[in-house]
């Protein structure tokens, strides 16, 4: 029996203390073991224990101090277990639960509507959750919830389909016109990169090659090897191919191979698939052949720079923060109404010609070529699609997500519709299909969307007074006497979705969470918070760290897996050893240590130590750079692909990642510092960084004999 004054902790796991016993019967199929279950069992099982993981860690960033009364919580793991026959159904409570404290926390008012939870647990919820920051951590459950199962992404192929096969409402051609000029205003205004890379920076599945396989570069360096085999072409190479020499005559071939096919084919079939995401939803995406993208893709880093240079297009994966901040500064001293606008299904809506006008008006500010017109009337015009089940059909709308040219066609068609509805000079940022804007009159802005072919979604955008959302980012405002803005802050709260959700990890779990924790950029107060949703959410690996004297709070590049410890700091771990190892590497030129981390990432170094023993003796240093990124640097990117060249179209291997209990050994052939010169445990480690930069980087020629494209000045006769 527990006492009254009695303090607890939830626990992620749901059928552990303090909350689940009782709640399942004796004899339930919930109780039984995993390997007792049939497979819709088990997916059901495995779904309710994730959902309630993603409510428990959520909560803990939340709110920190122990919970004197749990009967609510007990309650809501019952509805979990009562529900578990149907997750689209707590799904979508739970995404409901998500919108609901994040329009009170950016609004300041509860919402009206409610999600069809139990009565007591909404109320113990809301005296848990008194502040904006917590309202706002507790949006972040909708994107923490697990990818999306078989049905849904079923769903979201069934939705795609129905959608681009419907005509959109007939298309006005004096908006085609006005989108015309609106880009070719634009673009006059600035000009094309003159020489971009080619090749391909993702690894993403190609039509033939699937991301492991080699994805893109692989299909189109396969496509240049016939050429390669030609007289004229092989001439002069077979040198720089077996040494694995960069030269310009490989990427000139893969280029010209992939122009050639992608003025000439039309006879091809696009494979659609739909890939599940953090959050239980499904992102339909498009698969073209390889050669199809390599001119959107010089197109798109052409028009980057001037992209980049807006103040109101956020463009980078990871959403821009200074101008995020910019915006937030400018929307001091102005009025109207915050608008944080929703779109259903952005890309599929568009109408073709609409999508094609906005290109058009690029192309002609920037003299293009007609083939260049012809690619991308084709890219953006009705395509040949197949499904998965095997239908295929002709799209009437829509631009499809897949090609380099569907985000800024989408960022261009929004900023069109905020200079159009007379909002060009109030402070806006947009993101593909998010925006977030102080506005006048926003039903203007809303018409002007719709009339180009976007639907709104009302039931997710946000009109408020005091405060907005942009790109999952929360932020609210007060205002003075005159009703202006006067003072604007950002919520602060811990994205946790990512650490639920982690992508696959290639060096290893604990170093997955550490590359996730490195991309956050918080304060220590917010790595405190940090630390406890890591531990909750991976607690068997993190006692197993614990238990083996892992380096678990050291940061990635000095060997460690990057997670902040209990005060949100880097330490370094009592193995004094390791420690050497680690003083070695800061204070001696070494490649022995970069070398062990390379492989504790899950990646050969053979190729690594391959380009390293090239001899770059042509080089002067005058005509380099230091960089301790050496993969990340052109010219190794080039030496990688005449590599490719070379060995049929193979990659570089990755290999499986290093076991904890090897963990140690794959330091073992390092040098090691003597005692009095082994770093503290409390040593400040972004020096140690600094220093292992400085001392282990390499000169690499900054203007490799790679092959730079412009589409508008140089192959105009391709």
């Amino acid at each position: 029996m527990t006492s009254a004054n009695a303090k607890f902790r939830l626990s992620p796991e749901l059928l552990s203390w303090p909350v689940t016993p009782g709640i399942v019967g004796a004899g339930s199929w919930f109780k039984l073991p995993i390997a007792a279950l049939t497979r819709l069992e088990r997916d059901k099982k495995t779904f309710v224990f994730r959902v309630w993981k993603a409510f428990v860690i959520t909560f803990e960033c939340a709110h920190k101090k122990p919970l004197s009364k749990i009967a609510p919580a007990k309650i809501f793991a019952g509805w979990l277990i009562k529900n578990a026959s149907n997750p689209i159904y707590i799904a979508k409570q739970m995404k409901d639960l998500a919108f609901y404290y994040r329009v009170w926390a950016v609004t300041g008012k509860r919402p009206s509507a409610e999600p069809e939870l139990p009565r007591s647990f909404k109320a113990w919820l809301r005296g848990h959750l008194s502040g904006p920051d917590q309202r706002e951590q507790m949006s972040r459950i909708g994107r923490a919830l697990p990818k999306a199962n078989q049905q849904i992404i079923n769903q979201a192929l069934i939705n795609h389909r129905h959608i681009v096969t419907s005509a959109p409402k007939a298309v006005n051609s004096s908006t085609a016109n006005a989108l015309r000029d609106f880009s070719k205003e634009w673009a006059s205004a600035n000009r094309p990169a003159q020489g971009v890379s080619w090749a391909p920076r993702e690894n993403a599945a190609s039509l033939d090659f699937t991301a492991s396989q080699g994805g893109r570069l692989r299909e189109l360096v396969r496509d240049a090897r016939i050429l390669l085999q030609e007289a004229d072409y092989h001439a002069g190479t077979e040198e720089d191919l077996e040494i694995g020499r960069p030269s310009e005559i490989h990427d000139m071939v893969v280029v010209e191979t992939a122009l050639q096919r992608a003025r000439s084919d039309t006879d091809y079939v696009l494979k659609v698939m739909a890939v599940p995401e953090k959050g239980f939803k499904a992102r339909v995406l498009t698969i073209y052949p390889a050669y199809m993208l390599t001119p959107g893709d010089i197109l798109l880093r052409q028009l980057m720079p001037a992209m980049k240079s807006e103040p109101w297009w956020d463009f980078d994966q990871v959403s821009d923060k200074e101008k995020f901040d910019r915006f937030v500064s400018r929307a001091v001293d102005r009025d109207g109404e915050i608008v944080s606008s929703d779109l259903s299904n952005a890309t599929d809506y568009i109408p073709h010609e609409y999508a094609q006008a906005v290109w058009h008006g690029i192309l002609d500010a920037w003299g293009a070529p007609e083939w260049i017109y012809d690619y991308v009337d084709r890219m953006l015009g009705p395509q040949k699609i197949r499904y998965p089940n095997g239908v295929e059909v002709t799209t009437k709308r829509g631009i499809q997500m897949g090609t380099p040219l569907s985000f800024p066609t989408l960022c261009l068609m929004h900023k069109y519709a905020v200079d159009t509805s007379g909002h060009r000079h109030s402070p806006h940022m947009i993101r593909g299909d998010d925006l977030v804007g102080i506005f006048g009159f926003p039903n203007s802005y809303f018409e002007v969307m719709k009339d180009i072919g976007f639907k709104i979604n009302d039931s997710k955008t946000i009109i408020s007074n005091l405060g907005g959302v942009f790109a999952e980012k929360g932020f609210v405002v007060t205002r003075d006497q005159r009703d202006q803005i006067a003072h604007c802050r950002i919520l602060q709260d811990v994205p946790i979705g990512g650490l639920l959700n982690l992508e696959t990890p290639k060096g290893g779990l604990l170093r997955a969470v550490g590359h996730w924790v490195s991309q956050l950029g918080l304060s220590q107060r917010g790595m405190r918070k940090i630390h406890n949703a890591c531990r909750l959410s991976y607690r068997k690996s993190y006692k197993v760290a614990l238990l083996k004297k892992l380096p678990l709070f050291t940061r990635l590049e000095l060997g460690g897996c990057g997670w902040p410890d209990r005060s949100g700091k880097f330490v370094l771990p009592p193995v004094r050893s390791f420690r050497a190892i680690v003083g070695y590497a800061c204070s001696h030129p070494s490649t022995a240590f970069t070398r062990a981390v390379t492989r504790l990432e899950g990646i050969s170094t053979g190729f690594y130590d391959y380009y390293r023993n090239q001899s770059h003796e042509e080089t002067t240093l005058s005509t380099s750079v230091y960089t301790f990124e050496v993969a990340t640097s052109h010219h190794y990117q080039a030496a990688r692909r005449a590599y490719m060249i070379r060995e049929g179209g193979r990659d570089v291997m990755t290999v499986p990642p290093v076991s904890l209990s090897k963990y140690y050994a794959t330091f073992s052939r390092c040098k090691k510092n003597a005692f009095r010169w082994i770093p503290k445990i409390e040593t400040d480690q972004s020096r140690l960084v600094t220093r292992l930069k400085i001392l282990n980087g390499e000169y690499v020629p900054y203007t490799p004999p790679t092959l730079n494209v412009d589409l508008f000045a140089k192959w105009e006769d391709v």
